[in-house]
């Protein structure tokens, strides 16, 4: 088991994988230790919260619900893991959360600049912005997200290097033409990151709110499965197993959290405990 391999170092493995645990007694009580964890339909580990979040318990009926995705960062090559990602999401469905965005936006002319500023960018101008961010006095602190229009990308090039990863491109969709549509998905996105494991490098995890509890369960669905799938375009092609091992539903105040099945959500993937069983009854018969 995968777990043998930390216990010198006193830690238990965060990578959950079903074949390496017994699987669910028929008892309806046991000690859960060494068992599968119980695998719920997304609208039945919904329902869990909505109930824990009834106005006659903790009293949140519209709290947000989190989904933390779990993912295999192993890549065709041993010792070589998939690098920590991140991006943005647009959810099909809206939801009221507390974000703040801070964005600069690179325009040609003044009337665009306006039109940024009334759309929600805190900066907004043309080559005066592209000298700041040159000569450093504005930074990659001072901001969450650069939208740029497309006319004053080959100016912009002149700071990729110290811009980096928060120089436009196609994939972001941060630079075009109509600056209050950039400004605006950004004002109204999610940022999300997939943090990797120190001491498990296979071990990665990434975690977003993707409604609240007071919406249809349809629309939840749906912000998920969109979730999902932006997590998923991360893998590498050539990848040695599927991408997400584990998502778990969570919802604060309460602490409790729900695995749910994954693989009814998204293509590609199959049910881990009946491929489990079925490769058991084949070795059984030979």
């Amino acid at each position: 088991m995968a777990i043998c391999s930390f216990s010198k170092l006193g830690v238990k493995t965060r990578s959950y994988d079903d074949k390496n645990l017994l699987p669910l007694p028929s008892d309806d009580v046991f000690h859960t230790e060494g068992f599968r964890q119980i695998a719920y339909s997304l609208e039945e580990a919904i329902a869990f919260h909505r109930e824990t979040h009834h106005p006659t318990m903790f009293n949140k009926s519209n709290a947000l619900i989190e989904a933390a995705v779990e993912l295999d960062m192993r890549t065709k090559k041993k010792t070589k893991f998939v690098s920590e990602f991140s991006g943005i999401l647009m959810f099909p469905h809206k939801f009221e959360i507390k974000t703040s965005r801070r964005i600069v936006a690179i325009c040609k002319t003044l009337e665009q600049s306006d039109i940024a500023i009334q759309s929600g960018a805190s900066i907004a101008g043309g080559s005066d912005i592209i000298r700041q961010i040159k000569s450093k006095k504005l930074t990659s602190t001072d901001f969450d997200h650069i939208v740029c229009h497309s006319d004053m990308l080959v100016e912009l090039a002149e700071v990729r290097g110290v811009l980096r990863d928060h120089f436009p491109n196609k994939v972001k969709g941060n630079y075009g033409t109509d600056m209050q549509t950039l400004v605006t998905k950004f004002m109204e996105s999610l940022d999300y990151k997939c943090t990797r494991d120190d001491i498990e490098p296979e071990f990665g995890c990434v975690e977003s709110p993707f409604g609240s509890l007071d919406m249809d369960t349809d629309k939840l669905r749906e912000n998920l499965i969109y979730f999902l799938n932006k997590v998923e375009s991360h893998q590498p092609k050539d990848a040695p197993s599927c991408f997400i091992r584990r998502v778990l539903l969570k919802s604060k105040p309460s602490l409790e959290q729900f695995r749910i099945r994954h693989w009814d959500l998204l293509d590609g993937y199959e049910d881990p405990t009946q491929i489990d069983e079925s490769e058991m009854k084949s070795g059984q018969k030979g």
